[in-house]
């Protein structure tokens, strides 16, 4: 018996369980129905996400880079063609060779397009013998509003030496000459930088445009910086939103062990102390019964609600009036209930029951709910009833042999036997023969 008694109360472990799925909303169950989906999907999306960022950043830093030396390629191409066309006819309408040499100089500043100024690029003009006679270039200066490109003349070391010199031996430029286009090339100095030469037909002389790597692919390197930290902070910003949902996971998980033990620890004390639960609606006339008060009047357990109607078909009329107590507890007459009354068994019996509940008004709650315990109470009232039986049987008992041993609880009237000891009297030391009563 006890046995059975502790398995039953294993499998109804779940009655506590049936009250939060009634107070939960539907979007919350939805949620619990998803969430171990969830749990699994969170971080395989987190991950995807972050690759995808790194690769669309890597992929968006390489098509700037490519943007970025195209259109160097082409100002650089388009600047060389008009100075090449600007100084042949310079060429064709100078006077004298050394007076046009001196003339050159200020000429490129002048024949420089605006398009064409960026920081960083430099002109040189070499004559027939490959010698250096002219060149400026770009730098930024500071003004008042800001920084501008100016035009400068080259280092007074470049003037006078060998264009080979300068852009060094190994480079296809002074080689090839328009057919190389515009190449990356490492400089005699180190340096690397995107250049081109054209040959001057009027003077057999040549002009190289020059424009360093590192000052060419400034403003890329500035987005890519820019780049780079923002897919780093929004990877970073991810990962603490991923790690917040791990923990916020473990620690639901670590409430719902919770939950689940203490449910449980409830679910045995109700069902162990044939005690049931009652959560009356009264606003809705709806009522939620633990496992153990269905187990109490024999009937199969349910999770959902029951109907004003159903429980009050089980109550005895003449102990209890739902909806006389319901109208009270409504009017706020009353707000403490403890009571005794009779409920029908699914046997047929009656099971005398005592709830002590109490009127409780909940934040979010559309009405007032009665909430409390009944508990069995069916063994002491037989006992009870038994006791005052016994009392009563007693009592006429006495009445009816004032003078006679009554055997209580009997039906049969006593029997008083007299038994006599003829050789009682020389043992008791008395004349009389001993009497004893039986």
């Amino acid at each position: 018996m006890a046995r059975a008694e502790v398995a039953s109360a294993s499998v109804n472990s779940d009655s506590i369980k049936g009250l939060a799925q009634s107070i939960a909303k539907p979007a919350y169950r939805r949620l619990l129905t998803a969430e171990p989906a969830l749990r699994r999907a969170v971080p395989a999306l987190i991950i995807a996400f972050l690759l995808t960022i790194c690769v669309g950043a890597i992929v968006q830093v390489l098509d700037h880079r490519r943007q970025a030396i195209g259109e160097i390629v082409k100002q650089i191409e388009g600047s060389a063609d008009f100075l090449v066309d600007g100084i042949e006819r310079l060429e064709r309408s100078k006077t004298e060779k050394s007076g046009f040499e001196r003339r050159l100089q200020a000429e490129l500043q002048r024949l420089m397009p605006a398009w064409a100024r960026a920081p960083g690029r430099q002109v040189l003009v070499a004559n027939a013998e490959g010698v250096i006679v002219a060149g400026i270039r770009h730098e930024l200066v500071g003004a008042g509003d800001g920084t501008v490109s100016t035009i400068v003349p080259v280092e007074a070391g470049i003037i006078g030496r060998r264009l080979i010199d300068v852009l060094g031996p190994t480079q296809p430029l002074t080689t090839f000459g328009a057919a190389a286009g515009v190449l990356e090339i490492p400089l005699a100095d180190g340096n690397l930088a995107f250049g081109t030469v054209r040959s001057l037909p009027a003077s057999n002389g040549e002009i190289a445009i020059l424009h360093g790597r590192a000052e060419a692919l400034a403003a890329w390197a500035s987005d890519t910086a820019l780049t780079v930290t923002l897919s780093a902070t929004t990877g970073f910003v991810v990962l603490i939103l991923g790690f917040a949902f791990h923990w916020q996971a473990t620690r639901a998980r670590e409430a719902d062990v919770i939950y689940e033990t203490v449910r449980s620890r409830i679910d045995t004390a109700l069902n162990r102390g044939r005690c049931g639960l009652w959560d009356w609606d009264l606003a809705r006339g709806r009522v939620f019964w633990s496992h153990s008060m269905f187990a109490i009047l024999g009937l199969r357990p349910r999770d959902t609600l029951l109907s004003f109607g159903e429980v009050n078909a089980l109550v005895h009329p003449d102990d209890i009036r739902l909806y006389e107590l319901a109208a009270q507890l409504a009017d706020a007459t009353t707000t403490l209930v403890d009571h005794a009354f009779r409920m029908r068994h699914a046997n047929g019996n009656w099971v005398w029951l005592r709830a002590r509940c109490e009127l409780v008004q909940q934040a979010g709650d559309g009405g007032p709910h009665l909430i409390g315990i009944a508990v069995d109470i069916t063994e002491q009232k037989t006992l009870v009833e038994r006791t005052v039986e016994a009392d009563l049987a007693a009592a006429r008992c006495h009445r009816d042999h004032p003078r006679g041993l009554c055997g209580l609880g009997r039906a049969e009237p006593p029997c008083i036997v007299q038994l006599e000891f003829p050789g009682a009297s020389q043992s008791a030391g008395r004349g009389d023969p001993g009497r004893r009563l039986v």
